[in-house]
């Protein structure tokens, strides 16, 4: 079982994202990829009533096909919302669960950025650092990028650029006529183009990679049975 430190200081955690940060690879480190046996997708929620986080986590295949086996923790976390600082807001959640199972998976997907962050160093990269995993992170909003939407069509896409040195750091992603684009950048272990090609290989049908959107649902879901329980103690 990993053991990892969570500071609850704003700065000193931007200072912890800035020293893993050196330890960010963005190559291919299984020889196969976009192709692997097993991953894992992890959805996160915060309570903030009961200042607990909430982590899911689905397997599923290359192909998107997510196992019957899900796993779910909560932990108290006392972690006020900073955009860019969230692993250290639901990370603890998220590793608790992860050390049960992490050796069965060859790569991770989360409901969060990984370097289009604005220290280059989101969610899916941290705790893809901490793990040492290939891992990719997904999300419904921009949090650090310009970008202009793709064509609502089935897999097109358009990249996303540094604002300031105008390198590729994600892409845009539609995933259907209907449906708003995600964005995809890679966390760790794994490069920008082959970060694209798998989250394309396991999305599904829903506007959304299906995996990820299913573990965040299920987090969500979760939190809020968990503060509707305490409130009906009371």
């Amino acid at each position: 079982m990993a053991i990892f430190s969570w500071t609850t200081d704003k700065e000193e955690a931007k200072q912890e994202q800035q020293t893993l940060y050196n330890l960010l690879e963005l190559r291919n480190a299984l020889p196969n990829l976009p192709s692997f046996k097993r991953g894992i997708a992890v959805g996160s929620a915060y309570e903030e009533n009961t200042k607990r986080a909430f982590a899911t986590a689905i397997f599923f295949d290359q192909n998107g096909k997510c196992s019957h086996k899900i796993m779910r923790v909560n932990v108290e976390v006392n972690f006020p919302y900073v955009p860019g600082l969230l692993a250290f807001r639901v990370g603890p959640a998220i590793c608790s669960v992860l050390d049960k199972i992490i050796n069965q998976a060859d790569l991770l997907v989360f409901d969060g950025q990984g370097i289009a962050h604005q220290r280059g160093f989101g969610l899916a990269s941290h705790i893809g650092v901490l793990y040492n995993k290939p891992s990719i992170g997904v999300t419904r909003n921009v949090l650090y990028g310009k970008y202009i939407n793709p064509p609502k069509q089935r897999f097109a896409y358009t990249d996303v650029f540094h604002p300031k040195n105008k390198t590729v750091i994600g892409y845009a992603l539609s995933l259907g006529a209907n449906c708003n684009a995600c964005y995809i950048s890679p966390g760790h272990n794994i490069d920008i183009e082959t970060s694209l090609k798998v989250i394309c290989n396991i999305a599904g049908e829903t506007c959304f990679p299906f995996p990820i959107q299913k573990a965040h649902a299920l987090s969500n879901k979760e939190a809020k049975a968990y503060w509707k329980n305490k409130q009906n103690m009371l």
